[in-house]
């Protein structure tokens, strides 16, 4: 029995097997990616390790080459049971035609390409949905001290943050995506230096600025406060490793009180709609492919029928 890609099929529960090992090594592609958006987001472990080794080299990274290339690389295994099962499928192909052969090559590349698309398409989705797990601005605003001796983790959510600024620290990451760049600013928020105190503690405190402070004033904002929502381990990973490097220590846990929810789920946002656009890509090529393994098949079905 011939199906729509001109192969024949010999076993129904051959079929069954196959779409179950393709769901199976696409939940795989679609761990590993969620994965690695997870290391994204913290800036840690094989990407922050990948990160570090190009501002070493080229002074900036790549974000979404880099996540790519982990991606295939960890994709690895799920390619290689592809190329083991199509090993064991050429032996009963071996004494077939050249179009048989090239028939079963194009769809082991159009499964794989499926599979890649449907990967994509669930990273992008948990990238959309971990939005939803992010703080609320609305509801009351309990009040945070930024005070050296307070020992006691604050609470996230919102927040009102009370301390100093220090705008001669602020930090600057751009976020680039397909139609341009967006900007977020960061400066450390610090408590009022106590009667004979030598040492600068860790930071503890961050804070989202809307446009870096520039002129003489520039250095250090007097006692303030700042409205908005407090979250913990919330800076960029790079910018948390610029601190790191410059010399100035950075409590672990941090918090960093955002001031607008567009700068705090953006990074979701962006992330969500470059893997969609990659799973569209990889969708049309496996369209293609399919496409023209039917071709070959059609082709291979008039060259078997009998002359008139």
């Amino acid at each position: 029995m011939a199906n729509g890609d001109g192969l024949e099929s010999t076993a129904p529960t051959g079929n069954r097997r196959r779409k179950w090992v393709t769901l199976i090594l696409s939940g795989w592609l679609a761990v590993v990616g969620l994965y690695f958006l997870w290391e994204a987001y913290h800036y840690s472990g094989l990407y922050g390790w990948l990160a570090e080794r190009q501002y070493a080299r080229l002074g900036h990274y790549l974000p979404n080459l880099t996540f790519m290339v982990l991606l295939i690389v960890l994709g690895l295994p799920a390619a290689w049971i592809f190329r083991a099962r199509r090993a064991l499928r050429r032996e009963g192909l071996a004494d077939q035609a050249g179009p048989a052969a090239a028939v079963y090559a194009g769809n082991q590349l159009r499964r794989l390409l499926f599979a890649l698309s449907f990967a994509l398409a669930v990273a992008a989705l948990g990238a959309f949905l971990w939005t939803f797990t992010l703080p609320r601005f609305d509801g009351p605003s309990a009040p945070v001290s930024v005070d050296a001796g307070q020992a006691a983790p604050p609470q996230t959510g919102p927040a009102v943050l009370h301390g100093q600024i220090v705008h001669s620290l602020t930090a600057t990451h751009t976020r680039r995506f397909l139609i341009g760049a967006r900007s977020e600013y960061f400066a450390p928020v610090v408590a009022v230096p106590r009667d004979g105190q030598k040492n600068t503690p860790p930071i503890r405190y961050f804070v989202e600025l809307s446009a870096p402070l520039t002129g003489p004033q520039a250095v250090i904002s007097p006692l303030t406060q700042r409205s908005g929502v407090l979250v913990r381990n919330g800076l960029p990973g790079s910018i948390e490793q610029l601190y790191q490097e410059e010399g100035h220590a950075v409590e672990a846990p941090f918090y960093v009180l955002y001031v607008s929810p567009d700068t705090l789920r953006r990074p979701y946002y962006i992330t969500a709609c470059q893997l969609l656009l990659a799973a569209l890509v990889a969708l049309i090529a496996a369209l293609v492919q399919r496409r023209h393994v039917r071709q070959i098949g059609t082709r291979k079905g008039q060259g078997a029928a009998p002359a008139a």
